[in-house]
């Protein structure tokens, strides 16, 4: 395995190709674990603590966390992978075309993906969700 703090710029060839797929993998699997939840945590039963001290962003943040820590760390993925397509492309015109061919990978569930990226997104570079 490559020692990543050792590469240098000239050293990558990360394509727009290779970010569309790498999204692609990324919204096949939330939605997959949205529907079969793996590692999911039952927050709502006996024994639950009062949070009443946390924010209320920070408080859904938090739940949403605790909820599905697997989906909920899919969809920070999902966020970074939007900052840096924002990095690379510097519109949300070009950020949604790379959404579009993404999400239709899957025809089923094209529309979903759309509003996981769409929501994901939001405030990226002016995207509004």
């Amino acid at each position: 395995m490559r020692d990543y703090k050792e590469l240098k710029i000239d050293d990558l060839n990360i394509t727009l190709q290779h970010m569309e797929d790498a999204l692609d993998v990324l919204l096949t699997a939330y939605i997959q674990q949205g529907r079969n939840p793996v590692g999911a945590v039952n927050i709502y039963g006996p024994g639950t603590m009062t949070l009443s001290n946390v924010p209320m962003g920070k408080l859904a943040d938090l739940l949403a966390l605790c909820e599905n820590p697997i989906r909920h760390a899919l969809r920070e993925a999902i966020v970074r992978m939007g900052r840096h397509l924002h990095e690379r492309l510097g519109s949300c015109a070009a950020m949604l075309e790379v959404a579009e061919r993404a999400s239709a990978k899957d025809p089923q569930n094209e529309e979903w993906r759309i509003d996981v990226i769409d929501k994901a997104w939001d405030g990226i570079g002016g995207w509004l969700a």
